[in-house]
């Protein structure tokens, strides 16, 4: 009998019966709940302090993550670039699945661009990596308060790499991603989302 109260806690806690928790039996591990998603950062994507603009866009990248919107995609990424249908196919595609990435800090290292952009374009070059991250369901209310967060999988950990970006700029002078390259040689549509 006591191999059974574990399994009927489980089926409990999934079918939102917590009342049938016994209190001898012992605590299922669980996931923290997903927590509400804070506002948008404000982008600094002007100008070039090249290590304020890419941890800019990165870090508005990984809220998009975090807050799936493919419409916002062209906040960060140039509409006809790789970059741009790579990053709203992957929107999109946690949106289908009801789904957030529950984001890790990206450490930046190493960056180098132009120190005066004659152009409209510019390449950047940096080292970056990140903790591997969860993708979770976003809300499932109909569950207990304690099974609420469903971890669909992990996106993988990002160790130390290269990656040579191209940015490009319109009349808002703000830069966005055009493409994103990296030393692993992921094909140039993939290495966006590999990075945030």
């Amino acid at each position: 009998m006591r191999r059974i109260v574990p399994l009927l806690v489980a089926v409990a806690m999934l079918t939102g019966c917590a009342s049938a928790r016994s209190a001898a039996a012992p605590a299922a591990p669980s996931t923290p709940p997903v927590t509400p998603v804070a506002a948008a950062p404000v982008l600094a994507n002007t100008g070039d302090d090249w290590p304020a603009v890419v941890g800019s866009l990165i870090a508005y990248g990984q809220w998009l993550l975090s807050a799936p919107d493919p419409a916002l995609a062209s906040k960060v990424t140039t509409p006809g670039c790789a970059g741009a249908e790579s990053l709203t196919e992957e929107l999109a595609s946690l949106v289908d699945q009801d789904a957030r990435v529950r984001t890790s800090a990206v450490v930046l290292t190493s960056i180098t661009g132009p120190s005066s952009p004659a152009g409209d374009r510019v390449v950047v070059r940096f080292q970056a990596s990140r903790p591997a991250e969860p993708v979770v369901v976003r809300s499932h209310s109909g569950l207990s308060p304690s099974a609420r967060t469903i971890w669909l999988e992990d996106r993988p950990q990002l160790a130390p790499t290269t990656f040579r970006v191209t940015l490009t700029r319109n009349d808002d002078q703000a830069w966005r991603f055009c493409t994103v390259t990296d030393t692993a040689g992921d094909p140039e549509s993939e290495a966006i989302t590999r990075l945030l």
